[in-house]
C-alpha cells in the first residue's frame, strides 16, 4: 500500500486513479479495455468514471473508443518503475 499512497501524494490521485494505473501498469503498456480491468459491472462503472480524468491529466491514452493504455508520461511516474 506504500506505493498508492506516495502516487497518491505526489500527483494528487484518489485511491481509484491509482489502482487503475497500477493496473494498466501491470498490463505492460498492452492496450486494456475496461472489461479487462475487471469484471464485476460495478466495478467498471467506477472505472469509466475516473478514467477519463486520467487521460485529461496525461497519466492514460485512449486508443480508439473503448481501449485504454499508460501514457509515456504515466509510464516514467518514478512510484510504477518497481
Amino acid at each position: 500500500m506504500k506505493i498508492g499512497r506516495e502516487l497518491r501524494k505526489q500527483n494528487n490521485l484518489n485511491l481509484f486513479e491509482v489502482s487503475i494505473l497500477v493496473n494498466l501498469r501491470k498490463n505492460r503498456g498492452r492496450l486494456v479495455t475496461v472489461d479487462l480491468i475487471s469484471k464485476d459491472p460495478d466495478d467498471q462503472l467506477v472505472i469509466h468514471r475516473y478514467i477519463d480524468g486520467l487521460v485529461e491529466k496525461g497519466f492514460v491514452e485512449r486508443i480508439g473508443e473503448e481501449k485504454y493504455r499508460l501514457s509515456t508520461y504515466g509510464a516514467e511516474l518514478e512510484i510504477l518503475q518497481a
